[in-house]
């Protein structure tokens, strides 16, 4: 009896790809495998900020859960969380990708629109700007 070999085939549909990241000038050569083990959502998408951790890894930066509404209190987003401790930014994801295939395009020189990323980038834009100076953010123009 013969092995089956052939790579399956499968196909990951996330439609707001080509619209969050406007321009793809360059890359990491290759790509990397991200490290996971810490991320709670099953897919990272397109325009998510990535860093390099202490350890050499790469992985996507962590964000912090959404949270109800107590009282009066409001309801805050999900969104990034700060940044570990001994890393640094990289860039962006290219493409979405699942988490339980974590090939990544990690995008450093380019064009994001801000409005698109998959979280909020307010509390961290300044210091990834300062980091990753080669993607700039810019929002569409109404039509």
């Amino acid at each position: 009896m013969k092995n089956d070999i052939t790579p399956k085939r499968t196909k990951v549909v996330f439609g707001k790809d080509s619209v969050v990241i406007r321009k793809y000038f360059s890359g990491i050569p290759g790509g990397r495998t991200l490290d996971c083990s810490d991320y709670p959502e099953d897919n990272i998408y397109a325009g998510h900020v990535i860093i390099k951790k202490a350890d050499g890894n790469y992985a996507p930066m962590p964000i912090k859960a959404a949270t109800e509404a107590v009282g009066e209190t409001p309801a805050s987003p999900a969104g990034y969380d700060t940044l570990p401790t001994g890393a640094k930014y990289v860039g962006v994801l290219y493409r979405s990708i699942s988490k339980d295939k974590p090939a990544a395009s990690i995008m450093t020189h380019g064009i994001v629109n801000p409005t698109l990323t998959p979280y909020p980038m307010d509390s961290i834009m300044d210091a990834f700007t300062a980091a990753v100076k080669n993607i700039s953010f810019e929002q569409d123009e109404e039509a």
